[in-house]
């Protein structure tokens, strides 16, 4: 325990020794050296790191001054100490005085072996940068040896004949040559002092903090500024720990020079003191290169300070899948993808841009001719640098051995993130492209480079960037700019009803608004209302963008994909128009919206996307993808000069101005071609739904349907998917009740298997994620009850998108033929369902219309349908519905009431809520 005179403790200190010759022979000011002279002069016993030979370094005992002498100097090899444990014990159970020095990892060996305090013990720790490996040196010192023809003798790891700053690695051999070599240079140090010739478990050292774990620390004091006058020979920086350090430390005062020195400048001058070592990233590669191939070929690769990748953790496909390319750049645009046969030999390479502009012109994207690193020729390796340099595109090279198979990739440090890459926003366009979409970039206007010629009211507005929620959070002061902007007399009710915008979520992979209703602000199933949208339309205008599309300040009625919509209908076009406008979302988000609705058929290849927002980068690279770019600043300052005004900026526009925009955008869609309707011949209902199998022949199931069902396979026993006496319940669990528990209780009266299909689509207030744990958990007791994601063809969106809308639309009618006929044909067969069950549904219509009509269609397919009346708590019956409510008024106790006893415990604040 440390005691009150402890607490002040750490001290720091500058220091070198008077002793010339000592700091000569010393690695920094000679302190160490100082420390074995106290102890020395008082009959103690000192022990320390001695070179045994050059690749051997061991803990030693010395009784005198003298022997200490080759504790002196950094070894940077690891030294084995374990055997002198036994020894300082003995040491110090005789009363002898015992110095122990070493780095802080030994020190703790030490104690732990000792198991007691023993006031006769001084420890002295050496600031560690990490454990050298012991190969490393062996194999170079080897490889040195070989090439030079003769025995490496010793070696002085800290040699200052070129000053302590800029100190040397010498080597000397048996015929009295010897090398010196800048310690920074060295091939053997330099990979130590970043990181890669380093045990890994130094980067998570435990006893690389403050305070430290010795009474005495000792380190190079390299920023030092002070008045002791060092002459670059050499200046310590000395942590005292403990009393029994200081009381050694003043005993050697009157042998050294010395000041002190704040732990602001000492922790600034050596991270080490405070901070583990940091790890490298080619760590293991240098290691396994080290093991297989020598020290010359891991050097060459590893130390040039490029990154180097292990074939495992590379890109490699064997098939072109488009979607699974698309995946892998929208994480990282600078990743190569190698095209490699079954043998695993590469073929070509796939990089980010020759795929996009490949992709969207139908052409071919692999590159089978490509620079590449042969491993077996070091001088081949050395090349990889030059070959950066010389090439700026290149930032990846794949290294090879003698029989051509991918072994690694070396990566080159750009300065730029290809997890960041702005490129990424040309993905969607180049989607569209490929999948024949007509798309229009409208970029929304920016300010006059003449801020004068707008009105007063407006200047100061911009100047001072006085947006719409800046002045619904101060009505009193802005009443008469809103008076102005909306040219009518508003009511502070009506500007705060305007702001009423539910928050951005994640729902499955999508970035969308949470559904809500209110006056003004509605969205259902994540896109705001557009009104007087088509019941029978031909096809859809997408619109994405960011506040401009989802609507500033105005009602639903007053967005700009309602009044394209409105000019649709007043000119007898049979186009719906769709906003998916995020207010504040980042352009990325939007962006990849555009690319999920490509993959989930939400955008159909007839479909039109709009896009509108600020200008983006690379808009230059937009014309390669047949992308309609059009400015609106110029148009919409005419608008502007009609009386037309703004809030802080052009872009946040009043009602007036979204129709004018409106207006202009449906001119470009006519000029473009984009509203012709030739090529469709019949009308798509408002929820299309792509087909998902060939109703007449079975064998021709969709691929997707077919994976599902494959992935699915692996998760059930063999055995039970053989019974013809499988039963299944179809469950959203949101959250998993009494009511579920007690219905899949009953089921299993009836069948010996029984599959629990969770609704996958995030479209719930508890995730999928959250849904399908709660189900596992209150079912694990059950046997021969399997629980199983429903994928995209169980009541999905694509299947049955109703479904999904009833909270906001509870009287909807529903067609749910299409979901139900896709279970009993493919589904129900494969898992040998003979029983459907369901819960009888006496509140909800869209649930009690599904129902009804699994009652007419699953016979057909001869599946039963079983409905089991509602589990009911007193008066009323348990429903998920009811927990949520309970929980929002927080009553827990009533919660517990309705749910298995893991669900609460899943629900219960600080889990998952």
């Amino acid at each position: 325990m440390e005691t009150s005179a402890e607490k002040r403790y750490p001290v720091f200190f500058a220091a070198q020794s008077k002793d010339e010759g000592n700091v000569e022979q010393s690695s920094s000011g000679g302190i160490f050296y100082e420390l074995c002279r106290g102890v020395s002069e008082h009959q103690g016993i000192i022990y320390g790191a001695a070179a045994v030979s050059p690749i051997c370094v061991e803990h030693l005992r010395a009784e005198n001054l003298l022997q200490a002498e080759a504790f002196r100097r950094s070894k940077y090899i690891r030294s084995q100490c374990g055997r002198c444990f036994g020894q300082v014990k003995a040491d110090l159970q005789k009363g002898r005085r015992v110095l122990f020095s070493g780095v802080g990892c030994q020190i703790a060996g030490l104690y732990q072996y000792l198991g007691n305090r023993y006031d006769n013990l001084i420890t002295c720790e050496m600031v560690c940068h990490g454990m050298p490996l012991d190969e490393t040196m062996e194999k170079y010192i080897e490889e040195k040896e070989a090439a030079y023809g003769e025995r490496l003798t010793a070696m002085n790891f800290r040699d200052k004949r070129y000053g302590w700053k800029q100190n040397c690695i010498a080597e000397y051999y048996e015929s009295g040559r010897y090398d010196v070599i800048l310690s920074s240079e060295h091939p053997v140090h330099s990979l130590y002092l970043k990181g890669i010739n380093m045990s890994s478990g130094c980067a998570s050292c435990k006893y690389a903090g403050i305070p430290r774990i010795a009474d005495i620390t000792l380190a190079d004091f390299w920023q030092y500024e002070g008045k002791i006058d060092h002459k670059d020979k050499g200046m310590s920086l000395v942590s005292v720990n403990t009393i029994k350090g200081m009381g050694l430390f003043e005993r050697i005062k009157q042998e050294i020079n010395w000041e002190p020195t704040t732990e602001t400048l000492a922790l600034a001058s050596c991270r080490h003191m405070a901070h583990a070592p940091a790890g490298h990233k080619n760590q293991t590669v240098f290691q396994e290169l080290l093991r297989e191939r020598g020290f010359l070929t891991a050097y060459a690769l590893c130390g040039s300070g490029q990154e180097v990748v292990v074939a495992e953790e590379l890109q490699k496909i064997e098939d072109l899948e488009e979607d699974r390319i698309f995946d892998i750049f929208e994480k990282d645009t600078h990743e190569i993808i190698y095209v490699v046969d079954r043998q695993d030999y590469v073929k070509g390479i796939v990089t980010f841009g020759a795929f996009l502009t490949g992709y969207a012109s139908g052409e071919g994207w692999v590159n089978p001719d490509f620079q590449s690193i042969n491993l077996g020729d070091v001088s081949t390796i050395r090349e990889a640098g030059k070959i950066f340099a010389e090439n700026k595109k290149i930032n990846r090279i794949p290294v090879f051995d003698e029989e051509g198979k991918l072994l690694y990739e070396v990566r080159k440090e750009t300065g730029m993130n290809g997890k960041k890459d702005a490129r990424k926003s040309l993905i969607p366009f180049a989607r569209l492209k490929h999948n024949h979409n007509k798309c229009l970039f409208i970029k929304r206007p920016d300010l006059s480079q003449d801020i004068g010629n707008y009105k007063e009211r407006e200047i100061n507005r911009i100047r001072n960037q006085i947006s719409f929620p800046v002045m619904q959070a101060d009505w009193d002061k802005y009443q008469k700019d809103l008076k102005e902007i909306f040219e009518e007399d508003v009511t502070r009710d009506y500007i705060n009803a305007l702001c009423e915008i539910p928050q951005i979520i994640m729902r499955g992979r999508r970035s969308v608004h949470a559904d809500g209703c209110s006056r003004y602000v509605n969205i259902i199933d994540g896109c705001r209302l557009t009104v007087k949208q088509p019941k029978d339309y031909l096809f859809t205008i997408h619109m994405y963008g960011r506040c401009g599309v989802f609507g500033y300040a105005v009602e639903d009625k007053d967005t700009m994909p309602s009044a394209l919509q409105a000019i649709l209908n007043e000119n007898g076009e049979k186009i719906r128009v769709e906003n998916h406008g995020l207010w504040g979302a980042d352009d990325e988000k939007i962006l990849k919206n555009i690319s999920i609705d490509l993959d989930e058929g939400t955008i159909q290849q007839e479909d039109v996307v709009v896009v509108y927002m600020a200008g983006l980068p690379w808009m230059e690279e937009l014309e390669i993808f047949s992308v309609k770019y059009y400015d609106t600043t110029l148009i919409f300052h005419e608008f502007l000069n009609k009386g037309g005004t703004f809030f802080d900026r052009p872009g946040h526009m009043t009602a007036k101005g979204y129709a004018f925009i409106a207006r202009y955008l449906y001119q470009k869609l006519k000029e473009t071609g984009s509203l012709n309707q030739d090529n469709l011949t019949t009308l798509k209902t408002k929820y299309r739904t792509r087909a998902i199998c060939n109703q007449k022949n079975p064998e021709n199931m969709d691929i997707e349907l077919r994976k599902y069902l494959d992935k699915t396979k692996e998760l059930i026993a063999a055995k039970d998917l053989e019974t013809d006496m499988a039963g299944a319940i179809v469950m959203n669990c949101n959250p998993f009740t009494n009511g579920h528990r007690y219905l899949i209780e009953e089921a299993m009266k009836y069948v010996e298997v029984l599959f629990l299909f969770v609704l996958e689509e995030d479209r719930s207030y508890y995730s999928f994620e959250d849904r399908f744990q709660m189900v596992k958990l209150g079912t694990e007791d059950l046997e021969k009850v399997y629980v199983i994601p429903s994928g995209k063809f169980i009541i999905s969106a694509m299947t049955f998108p109703e479904y999904f809308l009833k909270e906001y639309q509870p009287d909807i009618t529903i067609q749910a033929a299409n979901d139900v006929s896709l279970f009993g044909r493919y589904i129900a067969p494969f898992f040998h369902i003979k029983k459907r069950f369901a819960g009888t549904e006496p509140t909800d219509k869209v649930t009690a219309q599904y129902n009804e009509q699994m009652k007419k269609i699953l016979p057909l397919y001869g599946v039963e349908l079983c409905e089991i009346p509602r589990l009911r708590k007193g008066n009323s019956y348990v429903t998920a519905t009811e927990v949520r409510r309970c929980m929002e008024r927080h009553d827990w106790m009533r919660v517990k009431e309705l749910v298995p006893y893991s669900t609460y415990q899943y629900l219960m604040p600080g889990k998952v809520i």
